[in-house]
């Protein structure tokens, strides 16, 4: 929902969405480019998507970011960010957990937008950059989910927490 707002609001920018299981289809926006990634080509190499001029300047959507940098060994989603943000696009990393996020890009990470988790402290803190407290897992873990009008499930609440002083 947020690519397409931002979608709309910037016309002559493009949302490309790094999509590991097909799970954002088509558009009729012509500046949202989904690009299905593949997981034998990724294997391979995992800068196959990300070299230099393949995403244009706007917004960059990393969706389930542990299947496609799981075990980062090279490094790749870090120098990523790094060079983004010299090309003048705006990264977006969706996890489905802390312990999916390498550590390591804690520090290009500024803000952190958090939806409703099932984290336990404890076991993920090893992982946890220091902004994100016990209070914040525990706040995260009782946010509300929302539905739609038909009763589907549409999201949950969300909350901010900048990743800077």
């Amino acid at each position: 929902q947020n690519a397409i707002a931002f979608a709309r609001a910037n016309p002559d920018l493009t949302v490309t969405i790094l999509d590991p299981h097909g799970t954002y289809g088509k558009t009729a926006l012509k500046n949202i480019n989904v690009v299905a990634l593949d997981a034998e080509i990724l294997a391979k190499d995992k800068t196959a998507y990300t070299k230099k001029g393949m995403i244009p300047p706007g917004m960059l959507i990393i969706d389930d970011v542990k299947e496609i940098w799981d075990n980062d060994s090279g490094n790749h989603l870090k120098s990523l960010c790094i060079r983004m943000r010299h090309e003048g696009v705006d990264v977006f990393i969706c996890a489905h957990s802390f312990m999916d996020v390498p550590p390591r890009i804690y520090t290009f990470i500024d803000d952190f937008y958090i939806f409703r988790i099932s984290e336990n402290y404890e076991t993920v803190k090893h992982k946890l950059p220091r902004r994100i407290t016990p209070e914040i897992i525990k706040t995260a873990n009782e946010l509300k989910l929302r539905f739609d009008k038909k009763g589907a499930r549409i999201g949950s609440e969300k909350i901010h927490v900048p990743n800077y002083e």
